[in-house]
């Protein structure tokens, strides 16, 4: 069963239990133009919950929170609570027992707002205002702001933030694109050996391994008549077809050049997510970005980085070619940089915008607002 608004009041109902909110509680047929509850409450107004069982009398313990409080039981049998300078989002949740009724989610307003869609304080234009305008600060500060307002971060390995994200990509972007342009032109190489067959009269190092390999590889031998080959005699008249070599090559697949290649995958998909998430709001600065992202795909595709794996191992952080060789130098301290990126930055704000706390969110608007003022 759902909650209901009838009669000014709020109602649930199901086969064990009655719960009657009252209170001034107003409903309103926009919410979901505006992504809102559709029950409006209305701060320092005292609200109250009746909770009765259907047949007998409560054997088990009632528990009523508003949010995060717990409201106090009167001495009439009624839950009441009133909020205090508090507008936003709330949930009204109900335990009987160990078992919750279905939780009532509701918007807290005050009476110096309107509900009405004309006036200049319509609440869902009041709060989605609010929200734009302090979206707008947060593209302008490298560091979180909380309430009360003060500067404090804290560094925790969360996922990145876009926000400050976008901050660290712009000012490691010079570091990046000189990385880039310098390990194109001298990139890192290994010396290996590849193993290759080839003809008999091809071979030009006969050693132990040769020699194993022509022994267990009966199906490369074949009739020869050479028999001034002094190897055919002692095959008994055979010679293999085919003999194993191992030849040396310089090779681009070397620890440093995955490093480089992972990092700047990465760093283009950040440069995607932030392009989706703020076109409109970073507009100046895309330029950059898109120029940034379209370096690093050139260099994707050429043939150093094409010949590379993906996979990287812990140790290659104490490479002497990542922390000394021009180019991959620059690329590991870019990448340190945006490490800093993961400390959660605006993550109190992101917080108060999710959970809808206008009262945190408006004193934090004042506060950018002011700052403003003075000089």
């Amino acid at each position: 069963m759902d909650w209901k608004y009838e009669g000014k009041q709020l109602l649930y109902q199901d086969s064990h239990v009655n719960v009657i909110l009252k209170g001034k509680i107003e409903h309103c047929d926009f919410p979901e133009e505006y992504g809102l509850n559709p029950y409006f409450l209305f701060e320092w107004k005292k609200y109250r919950v009746k909770v009765e069982a259907k047949e007998d009398e409560f054997s088990e313990d009632v528990e009523v929170f508003f949010g995060d409080n717990k409201a106090s039981l009167s001495e009439y049998g009624f839950w009441e609570f009133t909020f205090r300078n508090y507008i936003g989002k709330s949930e009204i949740r109900i335990y009987v027992g160990n078992r919750l009724l279905p939780p009532l989610n509701v918007e807290v307003t005050s009476e110096k707002l309107s509900l009405d869609k004309e006036n200049p304080l319509f609440y869902p234009k009041f709060w989605r205002k609010l929200v734009e305008d302090l979206e707008h600060h947060m593209l302008t500060l490298p560091f979180e702001i909380s309430s009360p307002t003060y500067i404090a971060v804290e560094d925790i390995p969360f996922p990145p933030n876009l926000l400050i994200l976008y901050h660290q990509i712009l000012a490691v972007y010079e570091k990046v694109l000189e990385g880039i342009q310098t390990i194109l032109m001298h990139p890192h190489k290994d010396l290996t050996f590849i193993e290759e067959y080839v003809n008999f009269n091809e071979v030009a190092t006969v050693n132990p391994h040769v020699c194993i390999s022509i022994m267990s590889n009966p199906h490369l031998l074949v009739k020869s008549d050479s028999s001034n080959v002094s190897l055919s005699s002692k095959l008994k008249g055979y010679l293999p077809r085919k003999i194993v070599q191992f030849r040396n090559v310089e090779t681009f697949n070397t620890p440093e050049n995955r490093f480089v290649k992972q990092f700047l995958k990465e760093l283009s998909n950040y440069i995607t997510q932030i392009e989706q998430a703020y076109q409109e709001k970073l507009r100046e600065k895309m330029k950059i970005l898109r120029n940034l992202r379209e370096n690093i795909e050139i260099a994707l595709q050429s043939d150093c980085f094409q010949s590379t794996e993906e996979s990287i191992f812990p140790s290659i952080f104490t490479s002497q070619v990542l922390m000394k060789k021009d180019g991959y130098r620059e690329i590991l301290q870019a990448r340190n940089q945006l490490l800093l990126s993961k400390s959660p930055v605006f993550t109190y704000l992101q917080e108060k915008i999710s959970q809808r706390n206008i009262a945190k969110l408006y004193e934090l608007w004042c506060f950018f607002e002011l700052s403003k003022e003075t000089p």
